[in-house]
């Protein structure tokens, strides 16, 4: 009986945090519709760990190197849906919790883009595919 309870708990805490897993990231709402998303979460449960992943992983945010000479462009905010250029000023704030679905940052297949961001003294890096796609996989190792 004690055997059953515990086999039945282990079972409920998989599959609690397989379904939790699949869960799209509230940044990806800023993008995709419920609909779309929730598409997505029951026939390519993949793609929204993908997603998940690349919003809080495909950047990186740091302080604007003085003296050094980086080939750069000024980030912007976007409407997300549009991708039209909008004329809010970036905050402190907007780099807590950054979407980069919200702003003008792309990323480039083989080499990291630089962004300097309004006149907060930081700097958006984005990532390369191929280094974004590897620290993807580097992560499902490790959750194994």
């Amino acid at each position: 009986m004690r055997l059953t309870k515990i086999l039945l708990l282990t079972i409920a805490i998989f599959f609690a945090s397989f379904s939790k897993a699949q869960m799209p990231d509230s940044k990806l709402s800023a993008v995709y519709t419920p609909e779309h998303l929730n598409n997505l979460k029951h026939n390519n449960p993949d793609a929204i760990e993908y997603f998940n992943f690349y919003v809080n992983n495909s950047f990186k945010i740091t302080d604007l190197p003085q003296g050094k000479d980086l080939e750069k462009e000024e980030l912007h905010k976007i409407n997300p849906i549009t991708k039209e250029i909008t004329n809010e000023q970036i905050q402190m704030v907007d780099l807590v919790d950054f979407n980069p679905y919200l702003f003008s940052c792309k990323t480039d297949q083989n080499n990291r883009k630089y962004y300097s961001i309004g006149n907060t003294g930081k700097l958006l890096i984005m990532f390369s595919n191929k280094e974004i796609q590897e620290k993807f996989r580097n992560s499902k190792k490790i959750k194994k």
